[in-house]
């Protein structure tokens, strides 16, 4: 197995799978049946996980850690649970780290805002998805509108750094229903808003339901508007956009998120987590852990062998097949969707392709909807970033 060729930093995610409810729309890994000894058994193994990733492949590779993020689930859940994980990741997390806890509106209190802050974290993403009662009906969330409002006041006045998700394009909302959520998200100055076209994963309840036509979702076109309808309101109130699916107040951009983006490596631990690990091979290594509760409970403590990853390769750590091509898509498609856009130099490096536009990619280049700076990054212009799956494969041609 390849050793690694390590970047000084890296980032750290924990999947916490727990929630009160289940949302009809999540495809993550989750369960709404659980009790206190599960809940402790789970952070007893992910503590013993996260032990071994830290003393055999952070510590000894002078990795620090830019980033820690604990997603669900929903990890608002819980508060005391996290001290021991906290004690673990301190000695490798750089100054000023961004921090960050996934809540719901039914977490928020005055105590575990007060417990959070406590244990170091300095960033909470609240789900809140809609400010509309039909569409949380839809979403199937387990919050009314008023919860929202008393929550994300507590929120605002405890964390001056905080996010908002919301969802959109849900059957029966309209271009005007998803302003006046945008309006009242931003009424809350959250530093920072994920806003999500709203998917239909196939083994979902929604995802099930369109399949079998009893729910249908709006065509492109309409999906594009409302996309640009948050583009334009937006911008008007001083947001930059950073993704297709992210806004942020100056100072304020997702640290974390921008990982994915940028191709930086990422240990990844809990139920279902996706982790992105560097290695001599150039394309790096993608590792998952097994989405099963009582499966991920079961499994051993991974054992890095000669600093290398041969454990990875276990039935329980699945590997992904690796190469040329798949790197390329994933480092296109995610930088050609954010305004970091793509570095050609990393791209020739890694891939040995040299870039060559073609015709079509060089009247884009023409006509100013690429963009391509003295450094040599690529940028694709923000109206064009919900389309970038076809911009990819454009982009791509000119490495082949």
């Amino acid at each position: 197995m390849p050793q690694f060729n390590t970047p000084p930093i890296w980032g750290l995610y924990l999947h916490i799978p727990f929630c009160s409810e289940l949302c009809h729309y999540c495809d993550f890994a989750k369960t709404a049946r659980w009790d206190h000894k599960t809940v402790a058994q789970y952070f007893s193994v992910l503590e013993q996980h996260l032990d071994a990733w830290l003393e055999q492949v952070v510590a000894p590779r002078g990795v620090r850690l830019a980033s820690l993020y604990l997603g669900g689930g929903t990890p608002g859940l819980f508060t005391r649970e996290y001290e021991a994980i906290f004690a673990m990741a301190a000695p490798y997390l750089v100054p000023q780290a961004e921090i960050t806890l996934e809540a719901n509106p039914k977490n928020i209190t005055v105590d575990s805002l007060t417990h959070w802050k406590k244990l170091g974290i300095n960033r909470v993403s609240v789900g809140v998805q809609s400010f509309h009662a039909e569409g949380l009906q839809f979403l199937t969330r387990d919050h009314t509108p008023a919860q929202l409002q008393e929550s994300l006041s507590l929120v605002s006045t405890h964390f001056p750094s905080y996010n908002l998700d919301l969802i959109y394009s849900w059957p029966g909302q309209s271009l005007e229903m998803w302003k006046q959520d945008l309006i009242q998200a931003v009424a809350f100055s959250p530093s920072h808003l994920s806003l999500y076209n709203l998917t239909y994963a196939p083994q979902t309840p929604i995802g099930r339901a369109h399949e079998r036509k009893k729910i249908l979702s709006p065509d492109d076109e309409s999906q594009a508007e409302f996309y640009e309808v948050a583009r334009t309101f937006l911008a008007s109130q001083g947001f930059l956009q950073e993704e297709v699916a992210n806004w942020y107040r100056p100072g304020f951009a997702a640290r974390h998120n921008a990982l994915y983006w940028q191709d930086v490596p990422y240990v990844a631990i809990g139920a279902g987590a996706w982790g992105y690990l560097p290695t001599d091979e150039p394309w790096g290594i993608r590792y998952q852990y097994p989405k099963g509760l009582r499966s991920f409970l079961s499994m051993p403590v991974p054992q890095f062998l000669h600093h290398t990853l041969s454990s990875i390769q276990s039935d329980l750590l699945i590997e992904t097949e690796r190469d040329r091509e798949s790197w390329l898509l994933e480092y296109i498609g995610a930088g050609l969707r954010s305004m970091y856009g793509i570095d050609l130099h990393l791209i020739q490096e890694k891939s040995n392709g040299k870039w060559v536009p073609t015709t079509w990619i060089q009247q884009a280049l023409a006509s100013g909807v690429l963009q391509l700076s003295e450094k040599k990054i690529l940028s694709l212009s923000p109206q064009e970033w919900f389309r970038e799956t076809a911009w990819c494969g454009e982009v791509i041609r000119c490495f082949l």
